[in-house]
Formats: structure tokens, C-alpha cells, sequence
């Protein structure tokens, strides 16, 4: 594998997790937001 030859680092892994995190979780961020505000009565 030519894979060996290229380095990654931990920044990069965190890097790549915190995006596909963010992609994954941002379509349903204002749903969440609005059932935080209603739970805890937030307007």
C-alpha cells in the first residue's frame, strides 16, 4: 500500500471528525435549538 508513505496527524483526524460531525449534525441544529429553548422555557 503507497498509503504508508503519508503521514497523518492527530490535528488532521480531529480535523476530519469535527467536519463530519458538524456536516452530519448541522441540518438538524435549529431543531435541536428550538427544543432546547422549549424545554427550558427560553423565548
Amino acid at each position: 500500500f503507497p498509503w504508508k508513505e503519508i503521514t497523518v496527524l492527530p490535528v488532521q483526524w480531529h480535523a476530519l471528525a469535527l467536519g463530519l460531525f458538524a456536516s452530519s449534525i448541522a441540518p438538524f441544529g435549529g431543531f435541536f435549538a428550538s427544543g432546547f429553548k422549549r424545554a427550558f422555557k427560553i423565548k
